[in-house]
Parts: C-alpha cells; sequence; structure tokens
C-alpha cells in the first residue's frame, strides 16, 4: 500500500559542543530570556522539502535537545502528492541520519539510528483518487460526527467551496481535504503546475496521532516500532471505518448537481438561475417548470444543464459513492524488499482485525 507517513518530528539524541554551535550557518537564531533557552533553527525558507533542524539549550541548567521535522514524501520525493511505500522507510531514516551529519558538521557515528530516537509528531496519510465525486465526499463527510471529536468543516475564502473537514479531540486529528486546492494555497511548494494536475481530484485523508495514541503501539515512541507499515495501515483503516467511509454512501442528486453547477466557471447570476430551475425541476416537475417558465427560459435552461450532465433527459436519484479504501498490502518472494499492490480507493481488502485505540483518558471526557 502506498502513501503511510506524511510528516514528522523526531527527537535525536546529540549534544553539540559550543565550539560547533558556533560554527552551523544557522539560519535563525532567537533567544527567549524568559525561558532561559536559545533556539538555534537551521531551515530552507524556499524549499519545505529540506528538513527543519531546532537545535535548543537551556542557558540555565545547560540542558540541550535536538528535533528535525521533516515531511516523508517530500524529502524523497520532493512533493507530498507522491506516496511513499514500506519499501521507503529505511532509506528515509538513512537518508535522514545522513543529512543531520552533513548539516551539523558531524561524523555519521555522531548520529544515533533515526529508528532508535523519539518521535514528538506523527501525520499519517492517504490519497484516494475520487474525481469528480470530491465535492460529494467533502460534503457527506461535512454531516459526520464521530464520538469525542469535534467536527469543523471548513470553505474557500470568500464563497461557500468547501474544501475540507476536520476532526479534533485533543491531539488527535483527521482530517480530510481537497489536496489540489491545499497546493494552490500553499507557497511553499514547487513545480506547482505539475503538482496540480497530479492532485485534480485528490481527496487527502490524514490522521494525526496523539502521544497516547502513539504509547499504545511504543511506550517510548521509538520511530522504529511507530514506523511500521502493519501498524500504520491499522490506524489508517480503523480511522476510516471511525468515519464510516469505509463502506458505500449515499448521497443526493439533487445535491450532487448543485456542487457541479457551482464548480463552473459562469457567473454568479448564471449558476443561481439554473440551481433555481432545476430545485423547481425536482420538486414540483416538469410540467410544473414548463407552466412556470417561458418556453425560451425553460429549454435554455433545461438544454444547459443537459449539455453539463451529458445526458438526454435529467433525471434525479442517489448516488451510491464509493467506499474509501486501502490498497491490499503485498510481500513478494524471498530476496525482494516488501512493496504494494495498489488498485484505487473502492479495491477491496481483507478484513483487518479491530485495532482501535481506546478513549485518551486526558480527553474522553470531552
Amino acid at each position: 500500500m502506498k502513501a503511510l507517513i506524511d510528516s514528522t518530528k523526531i527527537d535525536v539524541g546529540v549534544v553539540l559542543k559550543k565550539q560547533k554551535i558556533g560554527r552551523i550557518p544557522w539560519t535563525t537564531i532567537e533567544k527567549r530570556p524568559q525561558k532561559n533557552i536559545t533556539y538555534y533553527e537551521l531551515f530552507d525558507k524556499n524549499d519545505a522539502s529540506i528538513p527543519r533542524i531546532t537545535y535548543a539549550v537551556k542557558t540555565d541548567t545547560g540542558k540541550t535537545w535536538l528535533k528535525v521535522e521533516v515531511s516523508m514524501a517530500r524529502f524523497l520525493y520532493g512533493s507530498n502528492v507522491h506516496e511513499v511505500r514500506p519499501a521507503d522507510i529505511k532509506p528515509f531514516f538513512n537518508k535522514l541520519r545522513r543529512f543531520l551529519a552533513d548539516s551539523l558538521g558531524l561524523r555519521l557515528s555522531e548520529i544515533p539510528l533515526i529508528e532508535q530516537c523519539e518521535v514528538e509528531k506523527l501525520h499519517l496519510c492517504k490519497n484516494f483518487k475520487v474525481g469528480v465525486w470530491l465535492r460529494d465526499y467533502l460534503r457527506v463527510l461535512s454531516g459526520i460526527s464521530v464520538p469525542g471529536y469535534k467536527l469543523n468543516p471548513y470553505h474557500a475564502a470568500g464563497c461557500r467551496r468547501q474544501e475540507g473537514v476536520v476532526w479534533k479531540r485533543g491531539k488527535s486529528v483527521i482530517k480530510c481535504y481537497d489536496k489540489q486546492e491545499e497546493i494552490k494555497q500553499n507557497k511553499s511548494y514547487r513545480n506547482k503546475e505539475q503538482l496540480l494536475k497530479q492532485a485534480d481530484g485528490v481527496l487527502r485523508f490524514e490522521v494525526e496521532l496523539s502521544p497516547y495514541e502513539m504509547r499504545k503501539q511504543s511506550p517510548r515512541r521509538l520511530a522504529g516500532e511507530l514506523f511500521d507499515p502493519s501498524f500504520i495501515t491499522q490506524v489508517l483503516q480503523q480511522k476510516l471505518s471511525d468515519l464510516g467511509v469505509d463502506k458505500p454512501l449515499k448521497t443526493s442528486a439533487l445535491d450532487s448537481m448543485i456542487n457541479r453547477i457551482n464548480q463552473q466557471n459562469w457567473s454568479t447570476r448564471t449558476k443561481n438561475s439554473l440551481i433555481a430551475f432545476l430545485t423547481l425541476l425536482r420538486h414540483e416537475g416538469e410540467g410544473y417548470c414548463k407552466a412556470t417558465y417561458s418556453r425560451s427560459a425553460y429549454h435554455s435552461n433545461y438544454n444547459k444543464l443537459k449539455s453539463l450532465f451529458k445526458t438526454e433527459k435529467i433525471v434525479f436519484s442517489d448516488i451510491d459513492l464509493p467506499p474509501l479504501k486501502l490498497g491490499k498490502l503485498n510481500r513478494k518472494k524471498k530476496g525482494l524488499s516488501p512493496s504494494t499492490i495498489e488498485t484505487d480507493g473502492t479495491a477491496k481488502t481483507k478484513k483487518q482485525p479491530n485495532t482501535s485505540i481506546p478513549p485518551d483518558p486526558e480527553t474522553k471526557q470531552r
């Protein structure tokens, strides 16, 4: 199965000497006297694929810590539209370790194995290519409640077009959104035109694990245990099941048609006129519309709708949206690395065991 991990923040056990700190070309140095902490940061503000290194020194106690934040897909492939595979995890650990050594001017042996480091943040993800049904999925998702989570649909600035849905419970977060719209609004993407084409019709599904959820898999939150493809697959599948989207979803034909009209590059007046005509057609029928509209207005509206929906007759019936399911994890014959075979969002998959994570004691009363 492709996808798995989007971004992560890892605590790396490295202590830098004062002389070494002074020789590193930090991007920013920030002193916070009230907390007796100095933060040294190394990043590329024009390239989000480069990991962000933060080194902190507690000036009163001398305590230090180093953290690196990175998007796995961007680091390996240059963009997080490209989905990573289980076979990418080990090369990712190796590449990140080498990057830290080179960036900090250290020997590779001075950087601990990444799989033995503590994970502070872990975001999992999956791209579903749903095409023209993207708005329908978002509309249905915006009405789904998950026990214990706060539901928050959000729209594009200045219009009614829905761009995503967020469910949040403490630090545990589930997101579904229009990936293409996210790319349009994010200035940090390179090769934007190419990425926009790749992200057309992509529904992005993300899970941000809370510290409690990570400790259920790994008490010490070790990268080697949390970056386990089986664990990640089970979590993603369970979250999809919690939303109920791993089964076919019903959506109203009228709502779907209205969404299609709103997506067109027509004037607001034209859209509103067609939506009013379509709604009347659905609830009152053709006869009523013919009696209400002039002959020319009726046929103008009806023909425009026929052209848009590519049909000879406007018919209203509920639509079954395909379930959102993960592809099958496939292990090749001996001697080869694990790989994945994936068909699409509707691919059948073996039933996963119940891997639901019990509510976080700190948030279950919310």
